[in-house]
This record gives C-alpha cells, structure tokens and sequence, in this order.
C-alpha cells in the first residue's frame, strides 16, 4: 500500500504559507505482481490548517471553485458552496 496526500492553499497552488484548505489522499494498494488493484482518493476541503470540517454540512473555503480532480470527480456530487464568515451587514 502507498499512500500520498496533497495540500493546496485557496489558488489551488501547493501551501507554501502553512493555511492548508483542500487536502487530497490517494491510497494505492498492489497485488503481488506490483500491479494496481485498489486506488482510493479522497479530497477534503478544509478551513484552517488544524480544523477538518468533514463531518459537517457547511464548508468555510474562500478559494474558487475547483472541479475536483482525477478519480475524485466520478464519485463526488459537485463544488463546495462558499460561506461567508463574520458579521453580515
């Protein structure tokens, strides 16, 4: 099994200043000839670097909306609705 995760900042650019907002996992399994039997991705959007939003029902991600990528797309049901934070006038 490899694993690999991606992180991108709201550009959709590798996080070079640490605020992570989308984190995308790609897990390969291989049989015992080294082909690939299993590949899972998974891309989660997140607010802050250390708060995972997952589990909940509304997305705080200031970045534009990204189809998703590879794999991803087939499985996912659209972009992430932008939410806006703080005081509404």
């Amino acid at each position: 099994m490899v694993q690999s995760v991606d992180e991108y900042d709201g550009l959709g650019s590798f996080s070079a200043d640490g605020r992570i907002e989308e984190r995308i996992t790609t897990i390969n399994e291989y049989d015992a000839q080294g082909n690939l039997s299993r590949q899972q991705i998974d891309e989660d959007k997140l607010a802050t670097p250390v708060v995972d939003y997952r589990d909940t029902t509304t997305y705080q991600y200031d970045g534009p909306p990204r189809p998703p990528r590879g794999d991803a797309s087939r499985r996912v049901g659209g972009v992430v609705p932008v939410q806006s934070v703080g005081p509404q006038p």
